[in-house]
């Protein structure tokens, strides 16, 4: 089973060169291997993302920022936040 937003981290690694240069402090919208596009605000790109998708999955990171450190919950629901338990 992949990871959930696996293709959109890696879409957004292959990318970030690139988004650094042209659009560093932005808020990408990622969604499977695009970039959809790029916005001034991270709300911003949380609806237009909404709108496009609804609730299918899709990612927003902050272009030049450190990655966000996610939890075992954030990245496979709460059903697999205990760490005894193994996906």
């Amino acid at each position: 089973m992949a990871k959930p937003l696996e293709q959109e981290i890696g879409t957004f690694e292959r990318e970030r060169a690139r988004l650094e240069r042209e659009h560093g402090g932005k808020f990408a919208l990622v969604k499977g291997d695009g970039v959809v596009a790029t916005f001034d605000t991270f709300a911003n790109a949380a609806t237009e993302g909404l709108r496009l998708f609804g609730d299918e999955p899709f990612m927003i990171r902050e272009v030049g920022a450190p990655a966000p450190r996610l939890s075992v919950g954030t990245l496979y629901g709460h059903r697999h936040a205990d760490p005894s338990r193994t996906p």
